[in-house]
């Protein structure tokens, strides 16, 4: 008869359990601590947020505040109203300073903004816009938005504005005429339109 050879591997496949069951207890403890420890900073994170908040909400009922009083003191003002006032600062700083404005040197550029066909009756400064105030007269609609252009174009001005304009009927002085018989002359006077205009423009002092 052949011999019968008889393994046990009950204790070898017992050890391998106990250290399978061992790493899943230690992988089980592990999350339960990491879960423990994940759930404290979510309340300490909640906590911290929730004063960040209230911190948050108490200035910004402090702005509120604040900026109510200036507002019934009178003491604020909106940025275009503050650009403005830097504006005319700046524009009052550079005519006073050595007396260094030269109304010579405005009118030598308006002479050569204002193209033919035009005129200008009177030049007027705005310190509170920064600009020159214009009147004047052109000889038709097209003229004047030459004006404007030739304005636009030039170094030392911009922003231009036309604030008022009308047509205008202007008599003018024709030659005295003869008529069939010699010893009578009329003077008829003959009318035509212009434009009349009003505008500001930007002057750029330190052009």
């Amino acid at each position: 008869m052949a011999s019968r050879l008889h393994v046990n591997v009950a204790t070898r496949g017992y050890g391998t359990a106990r250290w399978l069951q061992s790493g899943m207890v230690l992988v089980l403890l592990v999350s339960v601590a990491y879960g423990g420890w994940s759930w404290t900073e979510a309340r300490r994170l909640a906590g911290e947020t929730a004063r960040y908040a209230d911190s948050i909400a108490r200035v910004q009922a402090l702005n509120r505040s604040f900026s109510a009083a200036l507002v019934q003191d009178g003491l604020t003002r909106r940025q275009t109203e503050i650009d403005a006032v830097y504006r005319r600062v700046e524009f009052a700083n550079l005519l006073t300073r050595k007396r260094s404005f030269s109304w010579t040197r405005l009118l030598n550029r308006l002479e050569d903004a204002i193209p033919a066909r035009t005129s200008v009756q009177s030049v007027r400064l705005d310190f509170r816009e920064s600009a020159v105030n214009l009147k004047g007269r052109a000889k038709t609609l097209g003229d004047l938005n030459a004006l404007v252009d030739s304005l636009d174009r030039h170094d030392a001005f911009h922003r231009v504005r036309i604030m008022n304009h009308r047509f205008q009927e202007v008599e003018e002085e024709s030659p005295s005429t003869r008529s069939v018989k010699p010893a009578v002359r009329t003077n008829k006077p003959r009318k035509h339109q212009v434009v009349e205009f009003e505008l500001s423009v930007g002057y750029h002092t330190q052009q």
